[in-house]
């Protein structure tokens, strides 16, 4: 087995959000809420007064129980519908958000184990992941995915960390990297087969691991191959082999 450690930047986000829009035009008649306030479902955050007169105001309410993050609005701002007027988090439910390269995507599934460090937390955090996207993002090439979190140390969304993943990947065959040649765009590794050589196609992996290149397919467990000679080797050439490394 090899063992793969990938990193990836990670940004904390709230697992429950409520942006609030206005439904009319008008303007902010009074507000009841302040940045960093903790609401609960229900709660009046505001009243909207309607451009015209005669309507009855609006009254805007928490949908969770969170924290007032942003206000967009103030008393007497004017507004039409579809303005946002304030964002709810609930600091207590985070998310870890990471983008993986889409060839990584097969190393994932959900339930994989990782760990969270920050540069401001002397205690490293293990996440699982919980949603992964089902296509890639065409702008950036990556997928991405959720992981779920204990926030014991009440940390805030919108803080960065690092996210670290260990895999184990089965190997193929492992050889000396000097064994591997080039002929007409094939990659090829000279066997010995009843004290012949014999050129074989091979496909290698993209992990190079002490001077050493995986095989992925066309050698098998117990051929002999050659590393290096004392001159050009062709298909058919009879070799008398000295040792073995």
């Amino acid at each position: 087995l090899i063992t793969i450690k990938n990193k990836y930047p990670a940004i904390l986000e709230s697992e429950q959000d409520n942006y609030l829009y206005s439904e009319i035009s008008g303007y902010i008649k009074e507000i009841n809420c302040h940045i960093g306030q903790t609401v609960s479902p229900g709660q009046v955050l505001m009243t909207l007064q309607h451009i015209i007169p005669g309507y009855e105001p609006i009254k805007i309410k928490s949908q969770i129980h969170g924290q007032i993050f942003s206000l967009s609005v103030k008393v007497g701002t004017q507004i039409k519908q579809g303005d946002l007027l304030a964002n709810i988090v609930n600091p207590e439910k985070l998310l870890a958000h990471i983008e993986v390269p889409a060839e990584e995507r097969q190393l994932f599934k959900i339930g994989s184990l990782g760990i969270l460090s920050f540069s401001t937390q002397k205690e490293n955090i293990e996440v699982e992941v919980k949603n992964i996207a089902p296509q890639v993002n065409r702008d950036t090439g990556t997928i991405s995915m959720k992981l779920n979190l204990n926030n014991e140390n009440s940390l805030v969304p919108g803080l960065l960390g690092v996210e670290e993943f260990e895999f184990s990947k089965n190997t193929g065959i492992l050889i000396p990297q000097k064994a591997v040649a080039y002929e007409r765009m094939k990659t090829i590794v000279r066997v010995i087969k009843n004290d012949v050589v014999t050129k074989v196609e091979v496909k290698l992996g993209d992990k190079n691991i002490n001077n050493t290149v995986e095989v992925l397919s066309g050698l098998q467990p117990g051929d002999t191959v050659v590393t290096h000679s004392n001159k050009y080797l062709k298909t058919g050439d009879k070799v008398i082999i000295e040792s073995i490394n």
